[in-house]
């Protein structure tokens, strides 16, 4: 069954491929109102997350945020098939990184990075631009699918441009080894911990929130690394800006993990308060805190 699933996902994948841009978000637009309209796709879990952050809002207001919710869902998912044959120069148009001059120094290009990062708007091209765009070898840790053959297909055309991936249950020597560029290990750090023993506990929205603890305590680990944030803007649909922006100075005498992840956390609130739609709500964020 599995492989019959990857045969079925290859051929999807290089059907999406070969519609133009313009196409495929009026395609994307009549995913999103049927996920939401007709399916009502995790609405549950969308609205108890959205009165979770946004208490103050009234549930009028908040259903206005619906439709461009589904469309973000919808155009990252087509967004990630179609890059899967799609060519990496595309992908690098449409997807830019703007580096100030100071994530470039020359103690960062030394010592490498820590990175954290989110799903906001689409972080799936960013595997395939990182390692062009930035003086690092980007190494991101990723949950792989159930899939395996999806999971492998996936993680080739992820690093096809020379991006590392990890998996979280497999040894991460990888992230301690030697390469002929300076690394950027990244993490996305906004998904529910599975470890709540061991996860921090950070502000996020005026609440406490259990949060990820590996960024931290892997920059922890080597206080010789600048932490960065990479903050990812839709400019339009199928373009996008990310501009790192510094959480940490290398040497920074942070002590506490969770004061780290805190730092994270508050540069994705406001990331997620300017623009509340591009981040991925149809996720149970809050297991601790909401019974879904």
């Amino acid at each position: 069954m599995q492989f019959i699933g990857y045969l079925t996902f290859l051929f999807f994948s290089r059907f999406i491929s070969l519609i133009p841009f313009r196409l495929l978000y009026l395609i994307s637009d009549a995913l999103a109102w049927l996920l939401r309209s007709v399916i009502k796709y995790r609405l549950d879990v969308i609205m108890k997350n959205l009165h979770h952050a946004f208490p103050g809002k009234e549930d009028k207001e908040l259903q206005t945020w619906l439709p461009n919710i589904y469309r973000n869902f919808t155009d990252i998912i087509l967004e990630s098939f179609k890059s899967s044959f799609t060519s990496t120069q595309t992908i690098i148009d449409r997807y830019q990184f703007n580096n100030p001059p100071e994530f470039e120094s020359e103690e960062n290009v030394e010592n490498g990075i820590v990175v954290f990062s989110s799903h906001f708007g689409n972080w799936e091209w960013a595997t395939i631009t990182i390692s062009t765009q930035t003086p690092f070898h980007t190494i991101g840790l990723i949950k792989p699918l159930k899939n395996k053959y999806i999971n492998a297909f996936i993680a080739k055309n992820r690093s096809k441009t020379g991006t590392g991936l990890v998996s979280i249950y497999d040894s991460k020597s990888a992230i301690y080894g030697t390469y002929d560029r300076p690394t950027a290990i990244v993490y996305i750090a906004d998904q529910n911990p599975g470890n709540k023993e061991r996860a921090h506990r950070v502000k996020f929205f005026d609440r406490e929130t259990l949060a990820l603890h590996g960024g931290s305590e892997f920059a922890l680990e080597f206080p010789e690394k600048a932490v960065w944030f990479y903050s990812i803007n839709r400019e339009s649909r199928g373009r996008y800006i990310v501009t790192p922006v510094k959480l940490a100075d290398r040497n920074h005498g942070i002590q506490s993990g969770e004061q780290l992840t805190q730092l994270y956390f508050d540069e994705l609130e406001k990331q997620i308060k300017a623009k509340p739609s591009d981040w991925l709500w149809t996720h149970k964020r809050w297991k601790a805190q909401i019974k879904y």
